[in-house]
């Protein structure tokens, strides 16, 4: 069984590990014989980027459509209003329904507004929110609304994120790196399998088992 990173910015070449590098379209070069996840990022929208997007989304090798979203900080908000957002959010909705690839999220202060659209917008394809950091209630209420959660590098730091991670289902989650370098993917799952009291090997069949349910892998 491998390690699965389902979100990095990094290419890992341990044989160990199956990763999904994210590639921002416009920005980043799609990796050479690697899976990889597109999107347009909320801070660098651009319509030109989104013309790229397709392209990459059709190659067999991308696996998962973002990532992609939301994010109300008010230093990305002046630059993209939340309208502009919105509409770039859903565009690559659409994308991920029409190549039946699940979609990866990054939310910040929008969790409300992020029910909201995907109440009305109902998608049949998976949508999972990446370097999830919060607590229990909000994981809670976002796996009962069909999200999956991939959480990080956070549970080395955050008790609350520690017990929203114990309080759901393992069948609801992933794990990640994400952008940073202090812990690898394998201690990412020692301490996940620590926090959910279950062996390494138990907890690695069960998000390889969620990773081919999702993102549609043999």
């Amino acid at each position: 069984m491998k390690f699965i990173d389902i979100h990095t910015h990094r290419k890992n070449t341990c044989t160990s590990v199956l990763s999904i590098i994210n590639v921002i379209a416009g920005i980043d070069t799609p990796p050479d014989n690697s899976w990889f996840s597109a999107g347009v990022h909320p801070w660098y929208l651009d319509t030109d980027f989104f013309n790229l997007l397709e392209k990459l989304i059709a190659q067999q090798q991308c696996l998962a459509v973002g990532e992609c979203g939301l994010d109300f900080m008010p230093s990305v908000l002046k630059q993209h209003p939340l309208q502009k957002q919105e509409q770039f959010f859903l565009k690559q909705s659409e994308l991920a329904e029409q190549y039946q690839k699940p979609l990866i999220i990054h939310c910040v202060k929008c969790f409300d507004k992020l029910l909201a659209l995907k109440k009305s917008f109902k998608p049949k394809i998976p949508w999972i929110i990446h370097g999830f950091s919060k607590n229990s209630a909000l994981a809670r209420q976002l796996t009962g609304a069909g999200f999956y959660l991939s959480f990080g590098a956070h549970l080395f730091k955050s008790d609350k994120n520690c017990k929203a991670l114990q309080n759901i289902s393992v069948s609801r989650f992933f794990l990640e790196t994400d952008e940073q370098t202090v812990y690898d993917i394998k201690q990412i799952y020692q301490k996940a399998a620590t926090i959910k009291r279950i062996d390494l090997q138990e907890l690695q069949k069960q998000i390889e088992n969620n990773f081919k349910q999702v993102f549609k892998t043999t």
